[in-house]
């Protein structure tokens, strides 16, 4: 029987799961104004600097597959404490790194860890609420959510400029470890159809087999990821366009990457609001709207040339991005909800592979963005524009209703 928390305890949970679930977010943001300074610190180039962004991604890709198989057996609580325990002590490596090649296997290390929180994150409201209000519940967690790539540059940008980009990682691991805590004391279990086969390989086999030949899982998997990797190239690139190229300081790259939460917080209410009026699969095609008009409209800047490089293009490329976030926040809440809905015995292992979707999208991108970096904002905002193409082609693919 799936359990009914209460009005105080769903708001708690709901604080506790946002928590979790921004671990990510976390973990990229706060790093991003400071990866000049450590390309400089490490004396390195900008494409292996890059991929301590890139081997995050593909850590928490490849780390979901795990997690989420394993809470299915488990159940999610061990599996969370677990994650968080390492990711503490992988993000303490980070910041005492004494060369670029120990940060990006301390980065990679990290990762696998912090997947945990969001994977677990996910099955946990799948847990507790069905389809339709298990979506809304997403939407609210991202309203909440779209705060952190709002605050974390801006203070990863003071903590650059004041400490050096270190404290950072320090901060990060300073976080980590009170979640730790909040979870032990406030987190309870939540599965209640533990699967003493879920690890079993041809079990496990079977499990991905069925999602990967569902219509539906696809559509929704491969539009969120499609989506997601359109914010990720974003997130790998935005730094050195705007810092590099555009010559914004980096206490001031947090205010340019932090107004796309904006776009966030008006997406994830209309989705909010729309699910329960139109459905899943309708509320995901008016936001790919939103996705394919940010794209075109950051292309068409990057491509024209004006306005010149300045804060003005900082601007208008923010802009841009705002409406694709817009799309974001409508598309991802109700897609990972009609994903994982369908499966309450094997929910772990489904918002895995949503989940793993959408990090190994970001790592694609996050490695194409700096492997073509010329110094302008074009391979990034063409990048953007064939995500949000790709994202409202598979979106297409799901029934005209809910399975």
């Amino acid at each position: 029987m799936t359990a009914r928390p209460s009005p105080a305890e769903s708001r708690l949970t709901g604080l506790v799961l946002v928590a979790m679930t921004a671990l990510a977010a976390l973990s990229i943001d706060i790093t991003l104004p400071s990866l000049p300074a450590t390309q400089r610190s490490f004396d390195t180039d900008v494409a292996t600097t890059q991929l301590t962004l890139s081997v995050f991604f593909i850590g928490f890709a490849f780390g979901q597959l795990v997690v989420g198989p394993l809470s299915d057996r488990f159940g999610r609580r061990p599996i969370v404490l677990g994650g968080l325990v390492g990711f503490a002590i992988a993000s303490v490596v980070c910041a005492l790194a004494p060369s670029i090649e120990t940060l990006i296997a301390a980065r990679f290390l990290q990762a696998l860890c912090a997947c945990a929180g969001p994977v677990l994150g996910r099955a946990i409201v799948r847990d507790l609420y069905g389809p339709e209000r298990a979506a809304r519940m997403l939407a609210n967690m991202m309203t909440v959510f779209a705060f952190m790539p709002a605050a974390a540059p801006m203070i990863g940008g003071l903590i650059d400029a004041t400490l050096g980009w270190r404290w950072s990682y320090g901060l990060i691991a300073f976080y980590g470890a009170c979640l730790v805590l909040t979870v032990f004391w406030r987190l309870g279990e939540t599965n209640r159809m533990l699967n003493p086969r879920a690890l079993a390989p041809r079990h496990l086999a079977m499990n991905y087999g069925s999602l990967l030949a569902s219509r539906t899982f696809l559509s929704y998997a491969l539009g969120n990821a499609f989506a997601s990797g359109g914010l990720l190239a974003y997130i790998s690139g935005s730094s050195f366009v705007m810092i590099g190229a555009f010559g914004v300081q980096p206490a001031e790259f947090g205010m340019f990457f932090g107004s796309i939460a904006i776009g966030v917080i008006i997406g994830s209410r209309v989705s909010a609001g729309m699910i329960g009026r139109r459905g899943i699969p309708a509320t995901i095609r008016f936001g790919a709207r939103f996705l394919v008009a940010g794209g075109l409209a950051m292309s068409a800047i990057a491509l024209s040339g004006v306005p010149v490089p300045g804060y003005g293009a900082a601007v208008a490329i923010a802009l841009a991005q705002i409406c694709y976030m817009v799309g974001l926040g409508i598309v991802m809440p109700a897609g990972t909800a009609g994903a994982i809905a369908p499966y309450p015995q094997m929910a772990g292992t489904a918002s895995a592979l949503v989940g793993f979707a959408q990090m190994g999208s970001g790592a694609l991108t996050g490695a194409i963005v700096a492997r073509l970096f010329d110094g302008t904002a074009v391979p990034m905002a063409l990048l953007i524009l064939g995500c949000a193409l790709a994202s409202a082609s598979a979106g297409r693919l799901a029934p005209p209703r809910q399975q």
